[in-house]
């Protein structure tokens, strides 16, 4: 591990030639060079340890920090697996977590039928009293492999500052199903599984301190001094705590250029918890030449020590931190360093040299710098942005005149301003016909010889920003050909702060226009252009036309037509022109008609295929449906029951006539006389669902096909008796049909009626009334002495 980290110290130093102060962090305090603190991503690794950690209340095992770890665990569990994490040690100092995505990824494996479980990760701040707060929460629904895999959580954060002393708890669940086993896998480098926060709170040289013997700061160092022992130390400032520091390395350049040493320093102050950490290196100066020294401190921490044995690079993780010292009596140049718009350069290193002695330094974030150095004339270089501007600046002496040149003059302590050739730079692609090219590649070859790629906006353009003067070579590529190799000289001072290039490129313009079977326009069409090395695509507008930007060569079109491909063909560009796309679109017309040829209105037409779904309501005329070529099934349904299923090859314009098994069913309702009951009603249900009624009992029905529960109802007076009687059937309808529902005991025998018992009862009533007339003659016959039948006598 020593080695290993040597090497890593090594690999640092030998590549701070090359490194320009992109990461710069701190203060100024004496000589030390302000900068800006960059974005970084934090990345820590959960492991279960082998010692119970006391965080915040919390007594765990389970933890997580920058430290990969070295031990793999496997937790497992059925259905479910739940989990928690803290961050230990505590926060050193202040961490923010900046307005972007976290990701967290774990190692996964299952046993089961269930391989698509939820993962849910949330993400909590936890302060010193133990209280809680979310600050995340994201969740995925994979497919797991059989084997064991990663996968990646993303948990989108906002803006939030956790305080020094509060920690981070992740609370992780994994839910499946309830047959299923599932593992989980971290804590070493081969399943090391964590997540990675993006933020500002990271590693940084907050300050770069030289010092006397006696341990007193200063800038320059006497040659009469009777000691001649000098202090470098480096302060430096981590909120995980000194735990997270990984290397830290010293290089001092002399002022002919040379290195002087290249070397780790010694840590003398921090412990694995503190903010603070200082790393010191002890000089003896005693047979150093007389100059102005630089210093360059590389700091690194363990997430950009794990990113370079991945990536090898350091990609912004590298904290590089300037300072110098001088030995003698120097005088003092004082510069103020501008672009053209008359901003301020910070980071520049600005390098005066004269014969074999060079004097540099690196301007603050107000494009000011002191340059230590003895009087003469001197070869102005300045290093910006990994660039080493064209050697032409403009110099301010006293602001009061200015010389164009590549030199300055020193004659004393004073002040100049300087321009350099810097400026703002847009290229634009433009095609044969002079319109933007968009999302064209384009690889700038700057004028260090770096090579960048960028892709062209809507109108054309790349946008290089701010940057150096000098010679800019460009090759387009469109669809992988190449359509432009061109160089271009680029002169800020001699020609403005902004400029923008065109670029003209072999690219033509290609108007398509999508037709159906009828010859009318497609709009919506989707059109791919493309070739061996890529395609292109467009969709057409309400006219049917889409217009595509092609360099010369042969292509092959495809085009899809609500998903489906209508058009396959190929074309050969030999420059700007207009083009046909025939599409199999094809118009299917239909009419609905029941058992009689009679049109049916408000069917519902539904034709599936090719993963689509038309629908239309019939009417009295044609029905129409316009659909890409294909096989199609047909379906009808008339009062919610399905009346006509059958297929449709859509390969032409069709005009159907759909016969439907829409019935008609004449019912009548007779009684045990077999003539029809004149008063009632017939009601036909479907499955509890009204199909038909009426309150005529002679009637006929149009019905689709199926099977019927028919009831019918009699509601009358026979004989000045009601009579409410019914009947009811099952029928299955399957052409037309005519039946008779016949209502058993109607008519209903007379003497059950009311108008038969009414007969009986006055007939009773005579019988009654003629023996009581008898009875009360019979009574006078016997008072005047005669037998009931004998006649009164005569007077």
């Amino acid at each position: 591990m020593k080695l290993l980290t040597l090497f890593i110290a090594f690999l640092m130093l030998t590549t701070a030639a090359a490194i320009t102060g992109s990461n710069y962090t701190a203060n100024v305090q004496g000589n030390y060079v302000l900068t800006q603190v960059n974005n970084e991503n934090i990345t820590f690794y959960i492991k279960n340890d082998t010692v119970t950690h006391t965080i915040n209340g919390v007594h765990t095992t389970y933890i997580f920090n920058t430290t990969m770890g070295n031990r793999g665990s496997v937790d497992s569990g059925t259905q479910t697996i739940l989990e928690d994490w803290y961050l230990a040690p505590a926060l050193a100092g202040n961490f923010t977590l900046i307005n972007a995505t976290a990701y967290f990824w774990i190692y996964v494996r299952f046993y089961g039928t269930d391989n698509n479980p939820n993962i849910y990760l949330t993400i909590y701040e936890r302060n010193q009293t133990g209280a809680e707060a979310q600050v995340g929460t994201g969740s995925i629904h994979p497919v797991l492999a059989s084997s064991i895999e990663s996968y990646t959580i993303p948990v989108p954060l906002t803006n939030t500052v956790i305080p020094a002393g509060d920690t981070l708890h992740i609370h992780f669940l994994l839910s499946g199903g309830a047959s299923t086993k599932y593992w989980v896998y971290y804590g070493n480098s081969t399943y090391a599984s964590g997540i990675s926060v993006k933020s500002t709170s990271h590693l940084t040289i907050h300050d770069i301190i030289t010092l006397n013997y006696n341990g007193t700061p200063v800038v320059g160092f006497l040659e009469n001094w009777s000691n001649k022992t000098m202090y470098i130390n480096a302060v430096l400032n981590d909120p995980m705590g000194g735990y997270d520091i990984r290397n830290v390395s010293i290089k001092i350049i002399m002022p002919n250029r040379s290195v002087l040493l290249d070397k780790p320093m010694v840590k003398i102050s921090g412990t694995p918890t503190s903010f603070v950490s200082v790393f010191q290196l002890t000089l003896n100066y005693s047979s150093l030449p007389e100059g102005n020294y630089t210093i360059i401190v590389y700091a690194l921490d363990n997430s950009g020590y794990y990113y370079y044995q991945q990536n090898f690079a350091f990609d912004g993780f590298l904290q590089v931190g300037y300072s110098y010292f001088w030995i003698g009596l120097p005088v003092s140049l004082y510069v103020h360093l501008f672009d053209t718009h008359g901003n301020p350069l910070s980071k520049a290193l600005i390098t005066l040299s004269l014969s074999n002695a060079t004097y540099s330094n690196v301007t603050d974030i107000h494009g000011f710098t002191k340059i230590e150095l003895f009087s003469g004339t001197y070869n102005v270089q300045i290093l910006w942005n990994n660039t080493i501007l064209p050697p032409k600046v403009k110099v301010y002496y006293n602001k009061t005149y200015y010389t164009v040149g590549s030199t300055v003059k020193v004659s004393g302590n004073e002040e100049v301003n300087i321009t350099a050739e810097v400026g703002t730079l847009y290229f634009r692609v433009l095609s044969s016909v002079g319109t933007p090219v968009y999302n064209a590649l384009v690889y700038v070859i700057y004028p260090n010889n770096h090579v960048k790629i960028y892709q062209t906006q809507n109108n054309g353009t790349i946008s290089l920003g701010l940057t150096a003067g000098g010679n800019y070579r460009l090759k387009v590529y469109y669809m992988d050909q190449l359509v432009s190799n061109s160089t271009y000289s680029i002169d800020f001072i001699a020609y403005g702060s902004t400029l923008v290039k065109d670029v003209t490129s072999s690219i033509y313009e290609v108007n398509m226009k999508a037709l159906d079977s009828m010859s009318i326009p497609v709009q919506g069409e989707q059109i791919y252009v493309g070739n061996a090395y890529g395609q292109v695509l467009n969709i057409t507008d309400s006219a049917g036309y889409a217009s595509f930007l092609l360099p010369l060569g042969d292509y092959q079109i495809k085009a899809y037509y609500m998903g489906v491909l209508v058009n396959n063909s190929n074309i050969a560009v030999n420059g700007n022109g207009n083009l046909t796309v025939n599409s199999s679109i094809y118009y299917i017309s239909m009419i609905i008609r029941d058992s009689r040829g009679i049109v049916v209105d408000g069917a519902y037409i539904y034709l599936k295929g090719n993963g689509l779904l038309f629908m239309n309501i019939s009417t009295s005329n044609f029905t129409d449906f316009r659909v890409p070529e294909g096989n199609y099934s047909l379906n009808v349904y008339w009062e919610g029951v399905l009346v006509n299923s059958s297929n449709i090859n859509a390969e032409k314009n069709i005009n159907l006539s759909v016969n439907s098994s829409i019935y008609y069913l004449h019912i009548d309702v007779v009684g045990n006389d077999n003539r029809t009951i004149q008063h009632g009603w017939i009601i036909i249900e479907k499955n509890g669902t009204l199909m038909g009624y009426s309150n005529i009992t002679n009637y006929t029905f149009r019905l689709p096909g199926g099977n019927y529960q028919i009831k019918a109802y009699i509601d009358e007076i026979y004989y000045l008796t009601p009579v409410n009687l019914g009947t009811g059937t099952n029928y299955t309808l399957s052409g037309n049909s005519e039946i008779k529902l016949i209502v058993k005991g109607y008519p209903p025998p007379f003497y059950s009626t009311y108008l038969f018992w009414i007969i009986v009862l006055v007939a009773i009533l005579a019988i009654l009334g003629a023996a009581i007339a008898f009875r009360f003659r019979s009574r006078g016959r016997r008072k005047e002495g005669l037998k009931p039948w004998e006649k009164e006598p005569k007077n």
